[in-house]
């Protein structure tokens, strides 16, 4: 049995019915995080909320706006807000390549050989039918 203490804060969330505080954490946190001007972690943990839910990606409106007006004035970019942006960049990337790797896809999508017909799916049968 593992410790309490032991497990990341939204797999005790979870187990304790409560997703939405996991989600409030981490979204706080990322928060705190660009305050404290560790812009790089901030886009993780911004980017982990966008992954439990999809409306925390209105966050990151003001940091790419910013930048895109930035852009346009000075022909330069800010560093703060890129590392935002690569930060977020980075969670997504990091979690679709583990989401690869566990579901088994990386194997399946970078084989070579093709599987023979008699080892795939086959159809099920159905489980209704039609009477006149």
């Amino acid at each position: 049995m593992r410790v309490l203490h032991q497990l990341p804060v939204t797999v005790l969330l979870d187990r304790w019915r409560i997703p939405a505080l996991g989600l409030a954490v981490y979204l706080a946190g990322g928060v705190a995080l660009i305050r404290r001007e560790k812009y790089f972690a901030g886009g993780l943990f911004l980017s982990y909320t966008t992954l439990l839910r999809i409306f925390p990606v209105f966050v990151f409106i003001g940091p790419v706006m910013v930048l895109v007006q930035e852009y346009l004035k000075t022909r330069k970019l800010d560093r703060r807000y890129l590392s935002i942006v690569a930060g977020a960049g980075a969670g997504r990337g990091g979690a679709g390549a583990i989401s690869l790797v566990k579901s088994g896809a990386s194997k399946a999508t970078f084989t070579s050989s093709r599987t023979p017909r008699s080892t795939r799916r086959r159809r099920s049968p159905t489980t209704w039918v039609c009477v006149p």
